[in-house]
């Protein structure tokens, strides 16, 4: 088959967890012998040099001009599929004007209606600086409601878009099938289809690793998704009982200063601010522990990154796809959502027992086989196949 994959930008897996996904499904699915071609469709840096199957076209810059080459490049490359990676206006277009009978895919990388039911603690726990935000944050905190039915308005408009464009939407979990459903029963069952995110990790060579006492958070440091507040909190709180333990935080982001003025103002020790690393491996490889925090995701990939490298893994209940991830008590720990001493007293119970360590690291690092790429790839072969 000759695919054409969507994103806004060139897919260089080192820029972000899509890129990774999309290169490494892509490099599966040429070696099974398709022809795949990836488009952005904004400009981008000329000074990055792109292979032969990576086109560019700026939809940003006026739309006409920009369909034109679109049809153009369909035809050239006789693309059977199209798969858009993000619910963006210009991909969404671009879909639109795909004719038949090219198959058309939308994938949703993000937890379907994320606010929906968090609306009041992720307002709270957002810190904006500008005074129409913070009154908006007041405004939302008062009346969750107003801001529950903006939001879900929000989200319905997305996706009836991507439904009356698209052959299927593809969520990352069933789980968020059911909830898609829940607010979106319009949508029929049969044009939706879950496939987990493949993990990005090599892990062939995860033996012989040498844990240290740590507790890292790899990801952006931006609200009002990362909530990296949620994971210095927890970490002031588990100091205190594993004082010859230590907390990295791993990236950068808008949120950094703040971040870094509440840890001075709180004296939380044996925590460190790293920011972006062009080698994480390193930080999974001694890590004991990676933690997510967020208020929503899609998959969490940090998860699986860590658990490739003997890392337990440990999140919020905060996002149905956890549960795909990890199995609570067993290869990871998903603490009640939101609750810092929740994940503090868990953690501790396994970092003090180093039997119990042992074995959940030994079940995390044998888990992560059920997102080979391998695996994954077959799933979408098979979708690819159906649509």
């Amino acid at each position: 088959m000759n695919i054409l994959f969507i994103f806004h930008s060139p897919i260089i897996p080192q820029n972000g967890g899509v890129e990774r996904v999309t290169s490494l499904l892509g490099t599966e699915l040429k070696r099974r012998g398709h022809n795949i071609y990836y488009l952005a469709t904004r400009s981008f840096n000329p000074s990055q040099r792109l292979d032969t199957n990576q086109l560019v076209i700026d939809c940003t810059n006026g739309f006409e001009r920009a369909s034109k080459t679109y049809l153009e490049l369909l035809t050239k490359y006789k693309i059977e599929i199209v798969i858009s990676q993000e619910a963006t206006k210009q991909s969404i277009n671009l879909l639109r004007i795909t004719p038949s009978p090219i198959k058309k895919i939308s994938v949703f990388h993000i937890q379907p209606f994320p606010y929906a039911g968090k609306e009041r603690i992720i307002k709270k726990n957002s810190h904006p600086t500008d005074l129409a935000r913070k009154c908006y944050r007041l405004f939302s905190i008062l009346f969750p409601q107003i801001f529950h039915y903006r939001s879900l308005m929000q989200g319905r408009r997305v996706f009836n878009e991507m439904y009356a464009v698209s052959d299927r939407i593809v969520l990352l979990s069933n789980q968020f099938v059911a909830r898609l459903r829940k607010y979106m029963p319009n949508i029929p069952r049969s044009c939706l289809s879950a496939i987990n995110n493949p993990n990005t990790f090599d892990y062939s060579n995860n033996s012989d690793l040498s844990k240290e006492k740590t507790i890292i958070f790899v990801g952006r440091l931006d609200e009002p998704q990362k909530n990296v507040l949620g994971f210095i909190k927890m970490w002031k709180l588990l100091s205190r009982d594993l004082p010859d333990w230590k907390a990295i935080i791993i990236g950068d982001g808008s949120v950094r200063n703040l971040c870094e003025k509440y840890v001075k103002e709180k004296q939380i020790k044996n925590l460190t601010f790293v920011g972006k690393q062009s080698d994480v491996c390193k930080f999974y490889k001694r890590a004991s522990f990676v933690c997510l925090t967020s208020h929503f995701e899609g998959w969490g990939m940090v998860l699986t990154e860590g658990m490739s490298l003997g890392c337990i893994p440990v999140c919020f209940d905060s996002y149905e796809s956890c549960h795909d991830i990890i199995e609570d008590g067993v290869d990871g720990i998903i603490a009640k959502a939101f609750s810092c001493t929740d994940m503090a007293s868990r953690i501790k119970e396994i970092a003090v027992n180093p039997t119990l360590f042992t074995t959940m690291s030994n079940k995390a690092k044998n888990k992560i086989r059920n997102f080979d790429i391998s695996i994954i790839a077959t799933e979408w072969e098979t979708l690819l196949t159906d649509v």
